[in-house]
């Protein structure tokens, strides 16, 4: 049985930066060739796999076995809320679930993922989030598997779905207040260039900022502090960040620093500073810190300069210290700074000599603790 091969159809780069993707027409469901391909290649993985099919299943029950089917994330506090996921056995998505200020409180499931999934025969949950004040749940789900997604709404106090739909969008958005929030969309090239922010009190979609080079795709984030959303523009190795102070009457995003070739950063907000880690002149990465009235370059200051032997990997802002992602020697590291008590830099010590190792962000930008995974 002969492989399967794709049509060829030759395409023309959009830039000079840019490689033709002969094969960007199998993106398209609905075109006839590749509706037969894809027939071709089932049909052809089932002829190939037919002598160890007995095998396929003796192993999938056996890794069944070993993963826990009724599982659940661990509960994080947000605001009066304590968050989480968890499985029911013979399930196949999660359900998305919150206590009332205590853990003994009466659980809420806010999004049964299995229960819309069920009418579909395909459904994939990109981002659930809910708005400031624990109401409005907002929701985006991709039917169709072309990761173009739809922004929906619900209302938590009535079990409502709101009569908004907003189409062709990626899978991140980010609350401004109870009722307002900023997406992105898409381009017909499914491609992540425009900014939008939308008030659900109204009906329009305002558009804040469109990326202009295709080669760089748009991205949101919020601050650990809850205090400012980062519009980020990545490229193949540089990338630029816009910030937007979430208390401010507009909707406008100020750029921290252009963009230059080769220049990667990557910016998180404490009390009234910046954090800035970069690999401007420092190839494994060091951090900076200036005050967020005063961005310019020459007003950063140095927190931990460049070292040959360590990689910074990231940094985890909290309100009372904050955590260096590092890797040294191959193997990851978390270096903990305290900013109270007079308590010096320290290294989490590992009990094994070989190790992953990674932390989390948290709901709770106050807290006094944090979570990290350990595996060996």
């Amino acid at each position: 049985m002969k492989i399967p091969q794709a049509v060829k159809r030759p395409q023309k780069p959009l830039s000079p930066r840019h490689v033709a993707d002969d094969w960007k027409y199998l993106e398209d469901l609905d075109d006839p060739t590749t509706d037969a391909y894809l027939k071709a290649e089932n049909k052809y993985y089932k002829a190939m796999m037919k002598p160890i099919s007995a095998l396929q299943k003796e192993l999938f029950e056996e890794m069944k076995e070993r993963t826990a089917e009724d599982d659940s994330s661990i509960p994080e506090r947000d605001g009066e809320y304590w968050y989480y996921i968890r499985y029911q056995k013979g399930q196949q998505y999660p359900l998305f679930c919150r206590k009332r200020e205590t853990l003994e409180a009466t659980e809420e499931v806010y999004f049964d993922h299995n229960a819309i999934a069920a009418k579909h025969s395909y459904c994939d949950v990109g981002y659930v989030d809910v708005s400031p004040n624990h109401r409005i749940m907002a929701y985006a789900i991709d039917l169709e598997g072309n990761e173009r997604y739809t922004l929906r709404f619900r209302d938590l106090e009535t079990n409502e779905e709101l009569p908004i739909a907003i189409e062709g969008v990626s899978s991140c958005f980010e609350w401004k207040t109870n009722q307002s929030f900023f997406f992105i969309k898409l381009d017909e090239n499914d491609r992540p260039l425009q900014l939008y922010f939308r008030d659900l009190t109204l009906s329009e979609n305002v558009l804040i900022y469109e990326e202009k080079d295709t080669s760089f795709f748009l991205g949101l984030d919020s601050s650990e502090s809850d205090e400012y959303i980062f519009l980020g523009a990545s490229g193949y190795d540089a990338n630029e960040i816009w910030y937007h102070r979430i208390t401010d009457l507009g909707h406008d995003f100020h750029c921290f620093m252009p963009r230059l070739e080769g220049h990667e950063y990557e910016l998180c907000h404490h009390n009234e500073s910046f954090l800035i880690v970069s690999n401007d002149k420092a190839v494994n990465f060091q951090i900076f810190k200036t005050s967020i009235y005063e961005v310019e370059r020459e007003h950063w200051a140095l927190v931990q300069g460049h070292n040959p032997e360590v990689f910074i990997e990231g940094l985890t802002v909290f309100h009372d210290f904050w955590i260096i992602s590092e890797r040294h020697k191959a193997l990851p590291r978390l270096k903990i700074m305290p900013l109270t008590g007079g308590i010096k830099p320290y290294w989490l010590q590992m009990p094994e000599e070989a190790y992953e190792l990674t932390t989390s962000e948290g709901r709770d930008y106050r807290a006094e603790s944090f979570r990290y995974w350990y595996s060996t």
